[in-house]
């Protein structure tokens, strides 16, 4: 039963909730730097763009990485495949054809994506280089060489100096064609 007593109450509380439904949050819009909604992603949010460049620069080290695997492990490859040498050389060089190719492919439509027009692009010619140290480190700590006849010759350090060396002045060229 509905009483005088019962509607002082509730009345009150009712009032105050529409009251305050309607009241508008005088930060919700506030945004000083006019940057986006940081939870969409979306924006010129400096901190999303530095994720977004260890993340471009991260999968620039593995589409180096997987290559160069392949070089220096050639032996280790036809120890236990028991592939022929030429084989295991014929394999690795079309993986690795494929992989700078699909790599090439992908980070240029991710990175046209991500900073069309922007210059940040460009410092993932430097970037790349600590994260594929990172991931050669471990490769080497989960497949360590445990048979010496598994090392590399010297001439795939000279190799792989070379393709080093290159590198950033390939990210360049793909960057510097990007819109």
């Amino acid at each position: 039963m509905i009483t005088a007593g019962v509607i002082k109450r509730t009345v009150p509380v009712i009032f105050i909730f529409f009251v305050t439904k309607k009241l508008k949050d005088p930060y919700k819009d506030y945004n000083p730097r006019g940057y986006n909604d940081p939870s969409t992603l979306k924006g010129d949010d400096p901190m999303h763009s530095f994720i977004k460049l260890n993340y471009i620069s991260m999968l620039y080290a593995l589409v180096f990485l997987i290559p160069a695997e392949l070089l220096l492990n050639a032996y280790r490859i036809q120890r236990l495949t028991q592939w022929s040498f030429g084989t295991v050389n014929t394999i690795s060089l079309i993986l690795s054809l494929a992989v700078l190719l699909a790599g090439s492919i992908l980070l240029y439509k991710l990175t046209q994506k991500t900073w069309s027009g922007r210059k940040i692009k460009y410092w993932t010619a430097l970037i790349w280089f600590p994260y594929f140290i990172l991931f050669t480190q471990l490769f080497a700590l989960l497949f360590p060489i445990t048979n010496r006849g598994d090392m590399a010759g010297p001439g795939s350090g000279l190799i792989l100096l070379g393709w080093l060396a290159a590198y950033p002045f390939y990210i360049l060229l793909l960057n510097l064609f990007n819109p």
